[in-house]
């Protein structure tokens, strides 16, 4: 919760940078500033980290993408070769959905490797999810994904690993998802 303290402290400079400036775009440049300074802490406190975000088109904030570097390099060195993927509901003050990738660790407990905060579970939101989870982990030879076909993840599976896998590498079951690979099979034939 913001104190009027610290709102002062973050609006006052703002105003006496730019005074014509209005509530609305005064609103844009504290979210922007915000979230550049929660990816600079996030590096900060863990460097080599994967921390990406999106601005909607009005620049207030969409999504955001965080792979703590011990979570990956401890996904690539100690766990099998396995993510699980799930999406749930943030139901607090702040609402949307929260995107993540566990694996197994050599244990048999589950081990985070990523996650995300979006604002609706599309194909849009788990493609952009993936995309960045693969620049995070790399290629992992033999990798397995497993899900519940949450909502939305069917297309955004299908976009991202056609443009990181090849054919003859990808392996899917359930019979849903057999009907999309009979229909992508001349495009993985390239």
């Amino acid at each position: 919760m913001a104190t009027s303290g610290w709102l002062a402290n973050k609006i006052v400079p703002m105003l006496q940078k730019t005074p014509e400036i209005g509530p609305s775009r005064l609103r844009v440049e504290i979210q922007e500033k915000l979230i550049l300074e929660l990816r600079a802490e996030l590096l900060k406190a863990n460097p080599d980290s994967v921390v990406q975000y999106d601005l909607d088109v009005d620049y207030t904030f969409q999504r955001l993408f965080v792979c703590l570097h011990a979570c990956r390099m401890g996904f690539i060195m100690g766990c099998r070769p396995f993510v699980g993927l799930d999406g749930c509901h943030l139901k607090g003050k702040h609402k949307g959905i929260m995107l993540s990738a566990t694996s197994i660790d050599a244990n048999n407990c589950l081990f985070s490797v990523a996650f995300a905060i979006v604002e609706t579970e599309s194909g849009d939101s788990w493609r952009w999810f993936l995309e960045n989870l693969h620049s995070a982990i790399g290629v992992v030879e033999g990798l397995t994904f497993m899900s519940d076909k949450d909502k939305g993840l069917e297309a955004g599976w299908f976009e991202s690993v056609l443009t990181h896998t090849k054919g003859d590498h990808l392996s899917v079951t359930s019979e849903r998802s057999r009907g999309h690979l009979q229909q992508l099979e001349p495009i993985l034939r390239l």
